[in-house]
Parts: structure tokens; sequence; C-alpha cells
């Protein structure tokens, strides 16, 4: 939108231009104004950064999905004196909270001397690990949450899984939900049963995953930040477990 190698009055007739030649449709449901005004991120957040030939240090993790590496290579290669380093199996500010003892080190090194000095931790912090059990708990969880969400606009009492399947609803201010292999991945059929009561915004539930096992999980859908519990055997080996309501 703008040339960062030039003087800011150049970037700001540049960007006037690159939104005028845009038709109003490219910004929706937005209007260009308000896609362009926001001074702490979008098309202005970098307007006035010089690229000065200082010695800088851009550090990005691979699995951040704020700030993506192809982004941080960008604004690294802008700087004439920088050091990009990639911290592997990490996410947003990885220097922050850093139990690998990687990036944190890497960053005060270079404060201390302008050199990020040896990198080579960046390639071997510990990966992140699921067990299968979680997940298939996890996506079995998330197949009864499409369901509820989905109710909301449902006014037949069936519908689709999101991959196949179908479930079904009945009731009112006790809700009842029947799923019969819904599938919100491919390979994960789900059957079983589960409740929602409106008053008190619970949802409980009993489903099978066949050829893989049983679950119980609850949750209340008006908290924030809500915590779903999830017990039962899972691969043969009991599950007990919580994670973010899906």
């Amino acid at each position: 939108m703008w040339d960062p190698a030039a003087p800011f009055t150049t970037r700001v007739d540049q960007l006037r231009a690159f939104g005028a030649a845009l038709p109003p449709s490219r910004y929706g449901p937005f209007t260009a104004t308000e896609w362009t005004s926001l001074s702490y991120e979008g098309a202005t957040a970098c307007l006035r950064v010089p690229y000065p030939a200082v010695p800088t240090l851009v550090v990005n993790s691979d699995l951040d999905n704020i700030t993506a590496t192809a982004g941080a290579r960008l604004v690294a290669s802008r700087f004439p004196n920088s050091t990009f380093v990639e911290i592997h199996n990490q996410v947003h500010v990885s220097a922050l909270d850093d139990r690998d003892r990687c990036a944190a080190p890497i960053v005060r090194r270079f404060i201390r001397a302008l050199d990020a000095g040896d990198t080579g931790c960046a390639a071997h912090t510990a990966e992140v690990r699921w067990s299968t059990a979680s997940r298939v708990a996890a996506v079995a969880a998330a197949t009864m949450a499409d369901a509820i969400q989905r109710w909301q606009l449902n006014y037949g009492g069936t519908d689709r899984g999101l991959r196949g399947g179908r479930w079904s609803w009945s009731g009112g201010e006790l809700t009842r939900f029947r799923f019969r292999g819904a599938r919100f991945v491919r390979d994960v059929p789900v059957f079983g049963r589960a409740t929602w009561r409106l008053r008190t915004r619970a949802v409980r539930a009993s489903l099978t995953i066949p050829g893989r096992g049983r679950l119980r999980a609850g949750w209340n859908v008006g908290d924030e930040l809500a915590v779903a519990t999830l017990s039962g055997r899972i691969d043969g080996r009991r599950l007990r477990a919580a994670m973010l309501a899906p």
C-alpha cells in the first residue's frame, strides 16, 4: 500500500491513492475510513516507522497465529542490519514466560551485546503434544457444541452433522439432543444424547465414539471462558480432562 523506503509524507499520499483505487466492497463489511484509521493496527500501524540501519532483532514463533513467520521475515528484511530468529513449537511472544529458556536468553544477549549469539536452541524447543484420546474427546465435545450453535436457527428438529451423520433435538426449557453418527470431523462419528437446560445454560452429554470409547462431557454455555469437563474411556484408557469449552 505504500513504499517503506519512501519519506513519511510520500507514504501518506501513496496510502490514500491505494485506498481510493479499491472498490468499497473490498473493505466490507467496514468502510475504507474505518479500515485505514486504526493507529495501532492495520494499514496505518507502521506508517511512521523508520527502518534505520541499527542492529535489530526480530523473534517470531512458527505456531504464532497472530503474527505469522512470513510477515515477521518481511519486517526483518526492511531493517538493513537485522537478525531474524524463528522459535519452533512456540506461539505469540515466545520470550515471555519462556519455559524452554531459549527466546528470553537470546533477547537478553542481544540487548547486552547487540548480538543474538548461539540461536541453535530455537530449533529444539519442546514439541506441543496432545494425546490422541484428548483429541478424540475434544472433537466429540465440538460436535455437540456445533449442534447447540446451529439449534438456534433450526426449526425442523433435525440436521446433518458438519461432515456427515445426523443429529436431532426436541423439547423447550430442557432441550434434548440425539446424535446418530454426527461428524464434526470426517473420522470421528459421534452417537449419544445431550441435554441443555436453557434457564441455567448447563450442558451435559453422554456420547459414544464407535471403536474408540465412551465419553461424558459438560459445561455451562453462559459462563465467560467456560471450562468443559470430560471423562470416560477412550482407546482403552481412562480419561479425565478439562478444556476451554468449544
